[in-house]
């Protein structure tokens, strides 16, 4: 490719990016569109994103090749040039990932995790969707969910023990009888409030991975990607970008299908039995995982009703289970991820050993 064909190259792609940049409709027709085009995405594809990441990148290296090649500057020029390339190979290998990736996502969502080769319940339903994130944050709303309603009926179940232990009986101005001298009626209200202060940190850290998920759905292919390639375009920030291309990728595909596949409500349909959810005899043998967690979903979903008459430790049982899933699932398919963020790292250029001490330390 002689020097005229470049510099003619460059020319149609500023020109290009430019008639984009004027298209008249772009405040008016499309802005709801961008507003409210595909949540799963942000707004609007994520290879919308990215392509406007590549055009830049070409800008950048399309300008300083025009004066360069104006001022005859040489090296300049072969840099230009080979920054060029090189955006162009970053783009193509990214854009060709993400789409094989998705591809392969795709398929795993609807033909195993939502389709005949595997079950996700999520509400006590088989849940259908076509994102793994959805997966993940039906699973963690689940959990908010039945925390809120256990809170919820500890509390109105507390407030009658309550009112007892505050009463107080006295004859001529002593004090005769109060209610909290019974040593049932104080076991019964501390219990109630050692529930209740065990549930809040639950419920903040699911809180918490809610919006963490809802960040990664939200932003990871339409910024961290975008940038990663636009970073890719400087040799000072080439690490950074292949770092945050590998940040985008793990996290948004990855990261949401482990913590559905490690959740223990995911269930291969081999596995499943009809009388697998129907058996109430705690004494029968159960195969596999799967087995395991049905059971332990048929022990959380009774005794519901009537708190007046059951104890806390079902309760207390019930936390506990849902304590280890809720603190068990995430960091498992966090540590994974990371791996899988390592060697997509080293893969585009980057160095992740700093960000995997970081990571180390604060586990």
């Amino acid at each position: 490719m002689n020097k005229k064909t470049v510099f003619v190259l460059v020319l149609i792609l500023v020109f290009a990016s430019l008639c984009f940049a004027q298209y008249e409709d772009i405040g008016r027709v499309n802005q709801t569109y961008l507003q409210e085009g595909m949540p799963a995405y942000g707004g609007v594809p994520w290879i919308v994103y990215g392509i406007i990441a590549v055009v830049i990148a070409f800008m950048i290296s399309g300008i300083v090749y025009i004066i360069a090649y104006a001022l005859d500057m040489e090296n300049i020029k072969r840099w230009a040039q080979a920054e060029l390339f090189q955006a162009a190979a970053s783009a193509v290998l990214v854009i060709l990932l993400i789409f094989l990736l998705d591809t392969a996502v795709q398929y795993t969502t609807i033909n195993i995790l939502g389709g005949k080769g595997a079950k996700v319940l999520c509400a006590g339903k088989i849940m259908n969707a076509t994102e793994p994130i959805e997966f993940a944050k039906c699973k963690v709303q689940e959990k908010i969910t039945i925390l809120d309603e256990m809170y919820e009926e500890v509390y109105e179940n507390n407030l009658g023990y309550e009112r007892a232990g505050a009463k107080c009986w006295s004859v001529f101005g002593i004090t005769v009888r109060c209610g909290d001298w019974s040593s049932d009626l104080r076991e019964r209200i501390g219990q109630a409030h050692l529930l209740g202060n065990r549930i809040i940190p639950v419920l903040t850290f699911l809180h918490a991975e809610w919006v963490v998920l809802d960040y990664i759905a939200a932003t990871m292919l339409v910024m961290f990607l975008p940038l990663g390639i636009l970073f890719r375009i400087f040799p000072y920030t080439r690490g950074v970008g292949g770092l945050l291309i590998a940040i985008a990728v793990g996290f948004y595909f990855i990261f949401p299908i482990l913590s559905v596949m490690i959740d223990p409500s995911y269930t291969r349909q081999a596995l499943i039995t009809p009388e697998l959810y129907e058996m109430e005899d705690m004494e029968e043998c159960y195969v596999g995982f799967s087995g395991t967690i049905a059971l332990m979903t048929n022990f959380l979903e009774i005794d519901q009703g009537g708190l007046g008459t059951i104890s806390y430790r079902a309760f207390a049982n019930r936390l506990s289970y849902l304590t280890i899933e809720a603190f068990y699932i995430p960091f498992m398919a966090l540590a994974v991820t990371l791996i899988f963020i390592r060697i997509l790292a080293l893969l585009f250029g980057a160095e992740p050993s700093s960000m995997m001490r970081l990571v180390s330390k604060v586990g």
